[in-house]
């Protein structure tokens, strides 16, 4: 059998293609049937000293809080404000890991019951690596002890603990003094 370059080309492509099939299929994908014994996290972090960034926009009022180099920032828009670190490291210790309470199979955030289309808060965490997310707090569940969220560009909707999201919702001005 004469090996030829298109046939290499030929078989490496083959290759190529089928492994990466077989990793897209291998990916943990969420256990719907059994989603109250699955663990979700929007940040799963090693340490509060992960988090490079963290931006709230909340009631109207919006703060980007920074911790770089030992030291904390808090910016309002573009004007730099006085932090408040014992608050701002308190808030990253707390959402270094921020754990879901649940998902809710067959829901959508375009759906209005879950308020995710007006959302009460948007959220944008960044770690020192550079990756980034938002997330969105909607409406508080009927039970009042959670809040429905999901992340920007996925349609799933989650319960957030009301611990969790009230770090967020509760206002800002905690975190830096003019």
């Amino acid at each position: 059998m004469r090996v030829t370059l298109k046939k290499v080309i030929g078989l490496a492509l083959v290759l190529v293609i089928s492994t990466s099939a077989a990793v897209w299929l291998n990916l943990p994908q969420p256990d719907v049937s059994s989603a109250s014994d699955t663990v979700y996290y929007f940040a799963n972090y090693d340490s509060a000293d992960d988090i490079l960034a963290v931006q709230i926009d909340s009631a109207g009022s919006a703060v980007t809080l920074i911790h770089s180099d030992g030291d904390y920032y808090a910016y309002l828009g573009d004007n730099e404000v006085s932090p408040v670190p014992d608050a701002i490291e308190d808030l990253f210790r707390e959402i270094y890991r921020l754990p879901l309470e649940s998902y809710i199979a067959g829901a959508v955030s375009k759906d209005p019951q879950y308020g995710l289309d007006a959302p009460q808060a948007e959220v944008y965490i960044q770690n020192n690596a550079g990756d980034a997310f938002y997330f969105y707090i909607g409406k508080a569940s009927p039970s009042g002890g959670a809040y429905y969220v999901c992340l920007s560009g996925d349609e799933r909707v989650f319960l957030m603990s009301g611990a969790y999201a009230e770090l967020f919702l509760s206002g800002t001005d905690r975190y830096y003094s003019e």
